[in-house]
């Protein structure tokens, strides 16, 4: 992670005064999340987590409020951070969903109900990373921020498949 000082000058009577660097984060500066989760508890705790890592946090309560929001936001969203498990749509079918809309976007899913011994058959049948409920502030903060650096998939990642010919 880089990190990149930014000298603040002020004009006081045409005067310029070289004010104390202040350091940031480059690699989310700008970076936007959609946040999904059907409990209000999880969205104000993540999202003063996030926003405390400097990015900007759109939120939803549901699925269909998620589309709605994405819908009505003009800018790039560069990750959906939702639940599985939510009443009405799934966490996946509202990927899915967006993904459509959005290719760009990358997905992280967050549970409670998964076993942490089945993480890697979760990522493997729903397609993406999840991070199980609770989690600390520097496990979100970390499998946010891996995922948003994880390069796209190619279908040149796969294995070859032995039982086709070209």
């Amino acid at each position: 992670m880089t990190s990149r000082a930014i000298a603040r000058e002020a004009v006081l009577h045409g005067v310029v005064i070289l004010l104390e660097p202040v350091a940031w984060e480059e690699t989310s500066l700008m970076e936007t999340i959609l946040l999904v989760d059907d409990e209000a508890e999880v969205v104000v705790t993540a999202r003063e987590i996030l926003e405390g890592q400097g990015f900007r946090i759109l939120s939803a309560l549901n699925a269909e409020e998620a589309l709605r929001v994405a819908a009505a936001h003009a800018g790039a969203i560069h990750l959906l951070l939702t639940d599985v498990v939510m009443p009405g749509m799934s966490g996946q079918v509202l990927a899915r969903q967006l993904t459509l809309q959005r290719p760009e976007i990358k997905v992280l899913y967050m549970s409670g109900f998964v076993l942490l011994e089945r993480q890697q058959q979760f990522s493997e049948e729903f397609g993406g990373p999840i991070i199980l409920k609770p989690f600390t502030i520097e496990r979100l903060t970390e499998k946010v921020r891996a995922v948003l650096d994880a390069k796209p998939a190619s279908p040149f990642d796969r294995p070859a498949d032995p039982w086709r010919f070209s």
